[in-house]
């Protein structure tokens, strides 16, 4: 789409912002016959407007930080399980490193929960479809909740450590379940099950 010396027209409706210069045909820019000059100082609406169109985009986008900082916390379960009791029986030990495939999991069961059973229950409640924002709103929830339950349960952890006194032994195993660390994996599952469908949509 080539801008003509008539894109102040085209412009006139649309909301006067410093972006909208770069579309302004301006003396210089286009040579004797209409054609343009220097293509690097002038845009098309389109162009300008799909800058628009990014930038109106970049904070949902950014606010996908808060969810990969729930995520790598999930990195600090695997010392956290080093140092708890991992064993399910006498025989068996989950590695530590597996805890992770709860994050997944959760994930896994939690996608058709929310679009099967979530989404329509908000719908007939609240009388209309949840758009992209409550969604991701949802999220944040979600994984403010799973932040908090981890600190809960490594504040319960650090307890019982200054409890059996085990301040100066960090290779003992302290005696707390590892499964404690299951209900903040399976949060931070949730809450990614309900940001990555919400930013795919954007």
């Amino acid at each position: 789409m080539t801008v003509q010396e008539s894109s102040k027209d085209h412009l006139s409706g649309v909301k006067r912002e410093f972006i909208n210069k770069a579309a302004l045909v301006t003396k210089g820019d286009t040579d004797l016959d209409g054609s343009i000059a220097k293509s690097w100082r002038l845009c098309t609406i389109e162009e300008v407007e799909d800058l628009k169109t990014l930038l109106k985009l970049l904070p949902l986008w950014s606010i996908g930080i808060f969810l990969a900082t729930a995520i790598i916390q999930t990195n600090l379960n695997i010392l956290q399980s080093l140092t708890m009791d991992r064993s399910l029986n006498q025989h068996f030990k989950i590695p530590a490193a597996s805890f992770q495939v709860f994050v997944f999991i959760s994930m896994a069961l939690f996608l058709p929960i929310i679009n099967r059973f979530f989404y329509p229950v908000c719908r007939t409640l609240i009388r209309q479809s949840l758009t992209i924002l409550h969604r991701i709103g949802a999220t944040h929830k979600v994984n403010a909740a799973g932040l908090a339950t981890m600190a809960y349960v490594e504040s319960r952890r650090l307890k019982m450590v200054h409890s059996h006194g085990l301040q100066s032994w960090p290779d003992l195993i302290v005696p707390m379940s590892a499964l404690w660390l299951v209900p903040p994996l399976a949060l931070t599952g949730a809450g990614s099950a309900f940001h990555i469908p919400g930013q795919m949509s954007l």
